[in-house]
């Protein structure tokens, strides 16, 4: 069948079939031409595959007064009296309506899938985190198990210079393996360039000696290799002081921490 063969109208006979608002005595006639005319079919085929989504679109809510107005101005009023027949910009007009609803309702879905994702990843890292905070709990306390089972192990008490920081903590030896574990308490990390050293005092009249470097966390222990056997055998003294990252192995930080002579 050729295209000037169909009526002016066929296309919103069309829609209608398709919506199954179609009287009987024109769906004969229209199924004739979906036999005859491919165009037809194809028109058909289109309008099927948008009305395929409307039964995923949320409820429909009643129209505000301003878009039944347009709507009405749009397919005509069937007040007037005159033969009114759903057109086919009305047709497009519902299924804009049910899409738009069902493409609303798909980003609300996505957005709150988003904000879950979120918060499941900030609670995962927050769980990693205290994971993480054990672990070196659990590792510090087995080095100081280890180091309190040793026969050579030798354990130092500390004290803050300051007295209005209840500053303390016990340093522990292990000379057969060089290593230093400090246990503190109320001695607080250092941010930026700072760093904590210990300096072990062989005797009165000998100047202090470099015995390495660390800073405090939340476990307040500290575990680090001596640098020479001298920090391992028994001192007159032992300070801990305040320095510079780049400042050289000399004592002359901020004294914090303090053994008796």
């Amino acid at each position: 069948m050729a295209p000037s063969e169909l009526p002016e109208n066929w296309q919103d006979l069309i829609a209608d079939y398709a919506l199954g608002a179609l009287p009987p005595e024109d769906v004969e006639l229209v199924q004739q031409w979906l036999h005859q005319d491919p165009a037809v079919q194809k028109e058909l085929q289109a309008y099927q595959e948008v009305l395929a989504l409307l039964p995923y679109a949320l409820p429909l809510s009643t129209p505000s007064r301003r878009v039944k107005q347009r709507l009405l101005a749009a397919v005509g009023d069937p007040s007037t009296g005159s033969a009114w027949r759903p057109r086919r910009i009305w047709v497009w007009a519902a299924i804009a309506l049910g899409v738009g609803l069902f493409l609303g309702g798909d980003n609300l879905r996505l957005r709150q899938q988003v904000a879950d994702r979120d918060r499941l990843q900030q609670e995962l890292v927050a769980v990693r985190a205290e994971r993480d905070r054990l672990l070196l709990e659990q590792q510090d306390a087995d080095i100081i198990l280890t180091a309190l089972g040793q026969p050579s192990t030798t354990i130092y008490t500390l004290q803050g210079v300051d007295p209005d920081e209840p500053t303390y903590g016990s340093l522990v030896t292990l000379p057969d393996r060089s290593e230093m574990v400090l246990v503190s308490h109320n001695l607080p990390p250092l941010v930026g360039d700072r760093i904590y050293r210990l300096w072990s005092v062989p005797d009165e009249s000998a100047d202090p000696v470099y015995c390495g470097e660390f800073n405090s966390d939340a476990t307040g222990t500290s575990h680090w290799t001596a640098p020479s056997n001298t920090c391992v055998t028994p001192p007159h003294q032992l300070l801990i002081t305040i320095d510079r990252v780049t400042d050289p192995p000399l004592p002359t930080g901020q004294l914090v921490m303090a053994s008796k002579a």
